[in-house]
């Protein structure tokens, strides 16, 4: 019985160690959002921190339905943004819009860069002033709006602050904006919507 009960309490011992490594581990880990096959998006600063740069839509919450009117099946026209809390260190704003759940891999449906560090708001169908567009994998300049194949498929309106202006023409893909932009990014913002067709 002695030797039964001491075991019991060794076992649960060890138990609560093993638990206690697994929460530690937790903690020290930022999880940031995977496409549908466990793929790791590239990171943001931040999830949608209060302290950090801010992307919202007045078309839908974050993680809501993207309304039909901003995809294929409407008129495939941009979706209003609003931006806030920039850093005051910004020189110019770049947003990605794409697809991470796409049959053949991430999809890209909007290059915009170049957008002014003061743009608190991007209205529905337009690009501000001076803000470039690039060519998306639709194989065109300009936004292209979701069209999954199949199943309800999450876009992501990545948002990023950058130290400089980019140097880079309309044709520009998506490879060649990330070379441009990488070690010039001072924040970061994420909206997610998503999108099945009917």
């Amino acid at each position: 019985m002695v030797g039964r009960r001491r075991g019991v309490l060794v076992g649960t011992a060890v138990a609560a160690v093993v638990i206690g490594i697994l929460l530690l581990a937790r903690t020290a880990v930022h999880y940031y959002p995977s496409d549908l096959r466990g793929n790791p998006l590239p990171p943001a600063v931040d999830w949608q921190a209060p302290d950090t740069m801010k992307l919202v839509s007045s078309a839908w919450s974050d993680g809501g339905a993207i309304p039909e009117r901003f995809t294929c099946d409407g008129a495939d026209q941009s979706p209003p943004l609003t931006v806030s809390d920039v850093p005051a260190a910004v020189k110019s704003l770049v947003l990605v819009v794409d697809d991470p759940d796409a049959p053949g891999g991430t999809f890209v449906h909007w290059l915009v860069w170049n957008l002014p560090p003061a743009t608190t708001e991007i209205a529905a169908g337009e690009v501000p002033p001076d803000a470039q567009e690039g060519t998306t994998d639709f194989g065109r300049v300009g936004y292209g709006g979701p069209c999954p194949p199949a199943g309800t498929h999450r876009y992501f309106f990545r948002l990023s602050a950058l130290d400089m202006i980019l140097d880079l023409p309309d044709s520009a893909t998506r490879d060649q904006l990330n070379a441009a932009l990488a070690s010039h990014v001072l924040a970061e913002a994420l909206l997610m919507g998503t999108y099945a067709r009917h």
